[in-house]
C-alpha cells in the first residue's frame, strides 16, 4: 500500500484493491499517481502510431486490432493510476488480459496464409478470457488478476520462442 495520505485528492479516497506504485496526489490534486498516469503515454503513442501505420501500410486487419487493444490498455492504466477507483482498475486490468491474449493469437497465426482463422486457438483464448472477466469481476481479489496474467505472460514468452525456432531452423 502507499502510504496513507490526509489529501483525497479530487477522486476521493482510492477504491481499487491495490494501491502500493507511489505516493498519491503528491504532484497533482487530480492525479493520485502522476508518474504511472503520465507514463502510461509510453503505450498511448506507439499504439496509436502502430493503428495508423497498419492501416496506412494495408497490414492485415489483425495487427490493426492488436494496436487497438493497446490503446485502450494504455487508456485503462492512465484511468486507473489517475484515480485509483476500482472501476478503472477493471478498465486496466481485464484489457491487459485481453490483448495479451490477442497477441498470443497474432503470434500464432504468423506462420498462417494471411486471412488465415485458427478457430481452436482462437475459441481457447476467448474462453480464457471471459472466464477471468468473470471470476475477477465476481471475486474481486488482485492475486486473480496477478496469477492468470502471469499465465498469459509465460504463454506469451513460450509462442515467442516458438516462433522464433520455426523462423530461424
Amino acid at each position: 500500500m502507499a502510504p496513507y495520505s490526509d489529501n483525497p485528492g479530487f477522486w476521493g479516497p482510492p477504491t481499487s484493491t491495490i494501491d502500493w506504485c507511489e505516493d498519491n496526489y503528491q504532484v497533482s490534486w487530480y492525479i493520485a499517481e502522476f508518474w504511472n498516469t503520465v507514463s502510461n503515454l509510453s503505450m498511448i503513442i506507439p499504439a496509436i502510431y502502430g493503428i495508423i501505420v497498419t492501416k496506412r501500410e494495408g497490414l492485415e486487419t489483425r495487427f490493426q486490432i492488436l494496436h487497438s487493444l493497446f490503446l485502450i490498455v494504455g487508456i485503462g492504466s492512465t484511468l486507473f493510476h489517475m484515480t485509483l477507483r476500482h472501476s478503472m482498475q477493471v478498465l486496466d486490468e481485464v484489457p491487459m488480459i485481453w490483448g495479451s491474449c490477442y497477441m498470443i493469437y497474432t503470434m500464432h497465426m504468423v506462420t498462417k496464409k494471411p486471412g488465415a482463422v485458427s478457430y481452436p486457438t482462437a475459441v481457447f483464448l476467448l474462453s480464457y478470457c471471459i472466464m477471468f472477466a468473470a471470476v475477477y469481476l465476481i471475486l474481486q481479489n488482485p492475486t486473480i488478476f496477478q496469477a492468470m496474467y502471469g499465465v498469459v505472460v509465460v504463454f506469451l514468452i513460450l509462442q515467442a520462442v516458438y516462433t522464433l525456432k520455426l523462423q530461424y531452423s
